[in-house]
């Protein structure tokens, strides 16, 4: 960041450090930073979710930030801030527009009452295992400078930026960006009025406030010590299963039972062999015929201003891709009301509808809550009134796929992701994949993404990495990487012995005594061991 302070002309002063208890909520996304090397690089998703002051550019020099800083990641950014949105807005507005694009780091800014703020924060959490963070307000007024909460004219500002919303975003998991007090120690300790750091509005940033926005909000992506152990692949958020092309499968068939919203297949395009392609069923059909992988995308934006005339659009029916059309019939300047009819590229013609009332469509592929319709308040915001005949757009689209082919990476080195599926409903479902064509061992792993914070992943096509034996009950499950087996009370206590080596016959040798000691729970002895490698085999043994 140095080059933008120089440039910017900042007077001296001291590096921020963020509160290192907000920092635990960046753990996940800090370790996956830090794990990218020139021969396993990482891709890092990262989102901007504000109002204006997250459309200045102070959010493209933290990017650059963080693709200098570590340069073994692939930084994919985008911003879908929304000018004058509030927290009310956005608690709405989140659920597509965060969910569908699935960030790694997601950062935003709102304004509202505490009820707003908090169904922004649990909608962003429904939807999304990204770390976020939050960005406090900076001063716009001179009294702001000198506030403390022994101040008898106690503002709103200050309670807002340090009673009321950080408690509300800690409870979510959610990293308060504190970038108001190190902004107020600036301006004071040079006796600097209010709006140095201000264009003439006395509100958005200026070139040295840009500057000290991405200087500070940078801080927060800074190269720290992290726990020990963290893995940003296996937590509770993310499981990751490795597997193996003989084990893990059954003839071409692969079955698991998958608790999360996103389920993802990890290709390995190094391994030798024929591209695979594979066929999805989940809970027993293709994704294209549940409802739950369908959805809609933003709602085009208001006349003359950039919100969307929707908040939020649902359905009650299965969807199929198509663009859907809102045009206005009439419009009252007096009370901003307005009436309008919906259509489709394949419904055809769905309904007419009234501000101010729910809508459901003849065909009841599209559902408009009241309040979600906006482009009446748009109008009064802006002082411009809709014409009749003005359209506003959108699309339904699947969120998942029937069909699963490896495609060339992004990026060489790392790896190649492809979604099976996102919903907003974070649940278990059966998952089956089929293999049409290619090697099955070019398909590494699958990765679940649990937003409430219950990613599992259990293979059920065969006992996962086992070799039966004596017992002839012996039972293992993978789960978020570890392997739990389990077997009779009726035998003895015993061992378990282990194996990573396989002789030229197939079978494994070389077996070794597990540390774990076996212990009776729920009626059957059970071991719970986290292998270190991806092809391992256990056995019982009575001694």
């Amino acid at each position: 960041m140095t080059p933008l302070v120089v440039q910017a002309q900042l007077l001296p002063h001291d590096t921020y450090s963020p509160d290192p208890d907000q920092l635990q909520y960046l753990n996940r996304s800090q370790a996956l930073l830090q794990s990218a090397t020139p021969s396993n690089r990482v891709a890092f998703r990262i989102m901007f979710y504000g109002n204006s002051h997250f459309l200045r550019p102070w959010w493209s020099d933290m990017v650059q930030y963080i693709q200098a800083t570590y340069p073994h990641v692939v930084v994919i950014a985008t911003n879908a801030s929304i000018n004058g949105f509030f927290a009310v807005d956005m608690s709405r507005t989140v659920i597509a527009d965060v969910g569908q694009w699935q960030p790694d780091l997601l950062l935003i800014r709102a304004i509202g009452p505490t009820e707003d703020q908090e169904a922004l924060y649990k909608n962003i959490r429904a939807v999304t295992t990204a770390d976020v963070i939050v960005q406090a307000e900076h001063p716009i007024t001179p009294p702001e400078l000198t506030e403390s909460a022994d101040d008898s004219r106690l503002l709103v500002e200050f309670a807002r930026n340090y009673l009321w919303y950080p408690p509300i975003a800690n409870q979510y998991n959610i990293c308060w960006a504190d970038i108001r007090t190190p902004w107020k120690e600036y301006l004071n300790r040079y006796s600097l009025p209010f709006n140095s750091l201000l264009i003439g509005d006395n509100s958005h940033f200026n070139w040295e406030g840009n500057a000290f926005a991405a200087e500070l909000m940078s801080a927060f992506v800074r190269p720290r010590p992290l726990p020990t152990g963290l893995d940003p692949w296996n937590n509770s958020w993310i499981a990751t299963v490795n597997l193996h092309p003989v084990t893990n499968w059954s003839g071409d068939d692969l079955e698991m039972d998958a608790s999360c919203s996103r389920l993802d297949v990890v290709y390995d395009p190094d391994v030798p062999g024929e591209v695979p392609a594979l066929t999805v069923e989940i809970d027993g059909q293709l994704p294209s015929k549940t409802q739950d992988f369908w959805g809609f995308t933003r709602a085009g934006p208001s006349f003359e201003i950039p919100w969307p005339g929707l908040r939020r659009v649902t359905s009650e029916v299965l969807l199929t891709w198509e663009e859907w059309t809102l045009r206005v019939m009439s419009f009252n300047p007096s009370d901003f009301s307005l009436s309008y009819s919906i259509s489709g590229t394949v419904t055809g013609p769905d309904g007419a509808g009234q501000s101010g009332l729910p809508f459901l469509s003849n065909s009841r592929r599209v559902s408009v809550e009241a309040a979600d319709m906006i482009i009446g308040d748009a109008a009064k915001w802006r002082g411009l009134n809709p014409p009749a005949g003005f359209e506003i757009k959108w699309h339904s689209a699947l969120f998942a796929n029937d069909t699963l082919s490896e495609s060339t990476p992004v990026f060489p080195g790392g790896d190649n992701n492809q979604r099976m599926f996102y919903s907003e409903k974070d649940i278990q479902r059966r998952v089956r994949l089929k293999r049409i064509v290619g090697a099955k061992n070019r398909i590494r792993a699958i990765r679940a993404y649990s937003p409430s914070g219950n990613a599992q992943i259990t293979i059920r096509t065969s006992s996962p990495n086992v070799i039966p034996v004596e017992p002839p009950k012996l039972f293992a499950t993978l789960v978020a990487g570890a392997v739990h087996l389990s077997w009779p009370p009726e035998y003895p206590k015993g061992a378990i012995l282990v194996a990573t080596d396989i002789s030229q016959d197939g079978q494994p040798i070389h077996w070794q005594k597990l540390a774990e000691v076996p212990v009776l729970k729920s009626n059957r002895w059970q071991v719970v061991h986290n292998p270190s490698e991806n092809r391992t085999f256990y056995r019982w043994s009575a001694e």
